[in-house]
């Protein structure tokens, strides 16, 4: 089986402004300032980190940061009071897609004792 490989990324998004629209986005930030809660939805482009974690390997793995900047998609400012009131929604919804990532992981490791 081979080594899992885990690599860090700090992903920037462009200026809301200067960003050209991407058709959807791929990586989400969340960050709360004061009494606002700001979410900034990007466009990062895969095969960039693909190609820079290939070319500079030994840095991945030592645990360097590779800054990427993509596409910002949009951003969303919310009261953080408004958010708060979303807790419990989120709570269902990761509490769900927890549940079924449980049975897909039973369900696949089913399979592969049935192979062996």
């Amino acid at each position: 089986m081979s080594k899992v490989k885990q690599i860090i990324v700090q992903v920037t998004g462009q200026p809301p402004l200067e960003a050209v629209p991407a058709l959807h986005s791929n990586f989400v930030g969340i960050s709360r300032a004061g009494g606002e809660v700001q979410f900034e939805f990007i466009f990062v482009d895969l095969n960039q980190i693909a190609n820079m974690t290939q070319h500079n390997e030994a840095a991945a793995q030592s645990g360097t940061v590779f800054p990427v900047t993509g596409k910002t998609v949009a951003k969303i400012v919310m009261p953080a009071e408004n958010f708060a009131q979303l807790e419990p929604h989120l709570e269902k919804i990761f509490s769900a897609i927890k549940s079924e990532l449980k049975k897909e992981d039973e369900n696949s490791n089913a399979r592969a004792s049935s192979n062996s």
